[in-house]
């Protein structure tokens, strides 16, 4: 789960930043009976993801009704950050100065298999920061 960033926060490229996550254990009623750190599972990546939101127009069903659509939302990947440790729950990241600023990213954490460093199937292995983060400045 991403702990930081979450939702709010305003990174400067000059500052080194420090993305977190926690591990859950998964629930009992879980098809598979895996955990986090079975079967190799034991290394993250850590992905930059911008979130846009397009307004979708949605034709009338009947004429004269107007029943409109909900803005839609969709990751758009940025850029690799790195891969880390599964179980260091933190990762140093030195913003790239080719990093836009901006006030709509969003981080995306995947647990990785280390074997093979592929994403695994099941996308439960995967959590993004709840809310956006901006990114400011310049790099000195």
């Amino acid at each position: 789960i991403v702990v930081s960033p979450n939702g709010g926060e305003v990174w400067n490229k000059n500052e080194i930043q420090t993305i977190k996550w926690n591990v859950l254990p998964l629930s009992p009623d879980t098809k598979e009976k895996t955990y986090p750190g079975n079967y190799g599972y034991d290394k993250v990546g850590i992905d930059l993801f911008k979130k846009e939101i397009a307004t979708v127009r949605c034709p009338p069903e009947n004429p004269g009704e107007d029943r409109g659509c909900k803005p839609m939302e969709k990751l758009v990947f940025v850029d690799n950050i790195g891969i880390a440790n599964l179980s260091d729950y933190s990762y140093f990241w030195k913003i790239s100065p080719k990093i836009e600023n901006g006030r709509n990213y969003v981080i995306g954490i995947t647990l990785l298999n280390p074997a093979t460093v592929i994403f695994p199937s099941d996308m439960l292995w995967r959590d993004y920061s709840d809310g956006m983060f901006e990114i400011t400045g310049s790099v000195d």
